[in-house]
């Protein structure tokens, strides 16, 4: 949805003009970074965007736990590969031109699925590794609920 928004905001040049398209694309940007902070964290820790999620803050963590180079190259790889598609589709975009602006889209979505694919599989793999990241997916549970004082006596 992101990709599309900020392509469609950007192909409204030829009709708006470039500085009110430029204007439109940044206003989906800032809307766009800001709608993260609003919605409700995963319910299930075990679901595979929830290990993408845990995976990218392990990759934004690589500098403090160093990550092996057999999975940080693919990653790097298919970080490099999405910012080409995402490029090759803001041109597209911007020229109006379906066919380059659909490659680039197919581009960027095909990188990204399997960005996140490997970051979920970073986060399995890297779980263990460090305590920081060994309780991640676990769940607070409150030790007052109903359950809890049932069971103890």
């Amino acid at each position: 949805m992101a990709p599309i928004c900020f392509a469609a905001a950007l192909w409204s040049n030829a009709s708006l003009g470039p500085w009110l398209a430029i204007g439109f694309a940044i206003a989906v940007l800032v809307v766009l970074s800001g709608l993260s902070s609003l919605l409700p964290p995963a319910r299930r820790s075990e679901s595979w965007a929830a290990r993408a999620t845990y995976g990218e803050r392990i990759w934004m963590n690589r500098l403090a736990v160093p990550v092996c180079q057999a999975d940080a190259r693919p990653v790097s790889m298919l970080s490099l590969a999405g910012i080409t598609g995402m490029a090759v589709m803001a041109g597209g975009a911007w020229l109006n031109d379906p066919v380059i602006l659909g490659g680039g889209l197919a581009v960027y979505l095909a990188a990204r699925f399997v960005f996140f694919d490997r970051l979920g599989a970073l986060y399995v793999k890297m779980k263990g590794a460090h305590p920081l990241y060994r309780f991640w997916a676990m769940r607070p549970d409150n030790d007052n609920s109903v359950r809890r004082r049932a069971a103890s006596h």
